[in-house]
């Protein structure tokens, strides 16, 4: 259905034009009416007269007439649901009608005036239909007078199962019934995670039931998942509120089948679900179609969410310049739990955070910004001098963000870490992307062309993804860098798996012999500190297979090389 809606609402009105004839369209008068097939159709009702009955079940500000209507024919190819929609394709308060038997005896099947979010006042008709049978189908305006032009689109579907399956919970209010009615006096069933709700409601004039259920998310959070099954001639409403009086509503949808509401990260504890029939149709308990019923089914999960491994400042994941994605959910505040008054007006509470360690590719102006790129209240930091360093930029709110989202502005230099502080306002969490952009450029190696376009061209290499061609970071850090003596960063070499540092200390275990002796010593197979007849002993023994621990030169074969190697290194390690 949705699919449907959406090549409807895309079909365009130009080219229609306006009517400059004072002849009232062919189809003005109800035995007139024009064969109709399902897809997109272009009409005007200007000039139209009205000759349909003067009532309807649509009452709308008191008035139950469709005016200054043109009619159609339309035989339903297959038992399951009508859709006939004017939803924002037409330029007048329109009005849709449809009947059974004949012009001299019309019966009304169904109506619409306004359609759920449907602009203008346009018109979204649902109703049942039976193979084989005709109906007749009146387009008009919602008041004397109300003509225009534009297209409708007319479609049959397969109905929306609503089925009460075994093992799903029943609604314990009666249809009819006020017991499920929230605040401040009803009483809120329990949803079960994953267990469909089976329950009622009806719409009476301008009342409709609204059912209120609580559910509970457990710690550490969850993302909540709800599909609302109901009958396609309502609109299914579903909300998620705080479980408060007065109801604060987080979030909402309606329409379709099912109609879904995902949720953002929830914080544990305990939420309401809301469902309601919309007022497009009149619905009573004992709708022969079964439009009282429908299913709720709500699923919480932790949705696969980890601790970020960025959570801490001393573990900040290396960035450039670019797009960063990230998420906050589950991380702890290791940094500073206040934000000085400068970088925001209404709190400075600020928790949630996860680092990144940015070092400038440029002597200028950077921008590190969450500007409409997160999906929580975010709060952003720029730091130098590491974790203990400084605070040197901030903000809250950046200008012209949208949902409370930040953007900070500092003054870089070439080859200065700066930490990058993503965070949530009063401990807000969520997912988003940072942005990281440097104005300017950097020379580390002084060769006359920017570091930036080194990377680019592929002359430089930058392994560590830290905005700085490698044989620079080399340079800088001397021995420090390369404790093995080979000319690559040692880094590079952590990061690309060429050699271990199983402590994650940042420095090659083959530098570290008193910790990791295997690593200075492979020859020494048997770990004792010294290569000997035992280390021999295990050479031979795998002698031609591609026994790990013996293949000293990692060629994938046992062999002469091996056994080389052992000799080679003979005594103490």
């Amino acid at each position: 259905m949705s699919r449907f809606l959406a090549l409807v609402m895309s079909a365009s009105l130009a080219g229609l034009g306006a009517h400059a004839s004072a002849d009232p369209p062919v189809n003005d008068a109800c035995a007139d009416a024009l064969e109709l097939e399902d897809g997109i159709h272009a009409f005007s009702t200007d000039d139209a007269e009205t000759d349909g009955p003067d009532s309807s079940s649509c009452i709308t500000f008191g008035s139950q007439q469709t005016w200054n209507d043109i009619w159609y024919r339309y035989t339903a190819p297959i038992d399951g649901i009508l859709l006939i929609s004017t939803c924002g394709t037409v330029d007048f308060d329109s009005r849709i009608a449809v009947y059974t038997g004949t012009c001299g005896d019309l019966q009304e099947h169904a109506c619409n005036d306004d359609g759920a979010g449907c602009h203008g006042y346009s018109s979204y008709l649902l109703a049942h239909c039976v193979a084989g049978v005709e109906y007749l189908v009146r387009i008009g305006g919602y008041a004397e007078g109300a003509t225009g032009s534009g297209t409708f689109g007319v479609k049959s579907v397969e109905p929306c199962v609503t089925t009460c399956l075994e093992g799903s919970d029943v609604e314990d209010e009666p249809c009819g019934g006020d017991t499920n009615s929230g605040c401040p006096d009803g009483s809120l069933q329990l949803l079960q995670s994953g267990v469909p709700m089976c329950g009622t409601w009806h719409v009476t004039g301008n009342f409709r039931d609204t059912d209120y259920y609580t559910i509970q998310v457990a710690e550490p959070g969850g993302l909540l998942q709800a599909d609302l099954y109901s009958n396609d001639n309502v609109t299914g409403y579903i909300y998620l509120a705080k479980d408060s009086c007065p109801s604060h509503v987080l979030m909402y949808s309606y329409g379709g089948c099912p109609t879904p509401l995902r949720s953002s990260w929830l914080e544990p504890g305990s939420y309401r679900i809301i469902v309601a029939p919309g007022f497009e149709a009149q619905v009573a308990c004992d709708d022969p179609m079964g439009a009282n019923g429908y299913v709720l089914q709500v699923d919480v999960s932790d949705g696969g969410i980890t601790v970020p491994g960025n959570d801490l400042c001393e573990n900040a994941a290396v960035v450039s310049n670019g797009s960063w994605d990230f998420n906050t959910l589950l991380a702890e505040t290791d940094g500073p739990d206040e934000s000085p008054a400068e970088c925001g007006a209404y709190s400075d509470g600020i928790g949630s955070d996860i680092w990144f360690s940015y070092t400038a590719s440029c002597e200028g102006l950077v921008t590190a910004s969450l500007c409409e790129s997160a999906d929580f209240d975010t709060r952003l930091e720029i730091w130098e001098g590491g974790c203990d360093g400084v605070l040197l930029a901030c903000n809250d709110d950046g200008d012209d963000c949208s949902g409370y989202t930040s953007r900070v502005e500092f003054q870089g230099q070439c080859g200065v870490e700066y930490l990058v502080r993503v965070a949530g306002y009063d401990g807000a969490a969520g997912t988003g992307t940072l942005h990281l952009d440097c104005e300017g450029t950097c020379d580390c190696n002084g060769n006359g062309t920017s570091d930036q376009d080194e990377l680019d061209l592929g002359s430089s290499t930058d392994c560590d993804l830290n905005g700085i061609p490698d044989e620079c970071d080399l340079a800088g850090a001397g021995e420090a860098g390369d404790c093995d003596g080979d000319g690559v960063f040692d880094a590079c070499q952590i990061m690309h798996g060429e050699a271990d540092d199983i402590d994650a200390d940042g420095i090659l275990d083959v530098c570290q012999c008193e910790l990791h002796p295997q690593a200075c010593c492979p020859a020494d197979i048997d770990g004792d500190g010294k290569v000997t007849g035992a280390d021999l002993s295990l050479v031979l023994g795998a002698w031609g297979t591609s026994e790990e621990s013996a293949d000293l030169d990692s060629d994938g074969l046992v062999g002469g090389a091996d056994l080389a190697l052992v000799l080679g290194a003979w005594g103490d390690c």
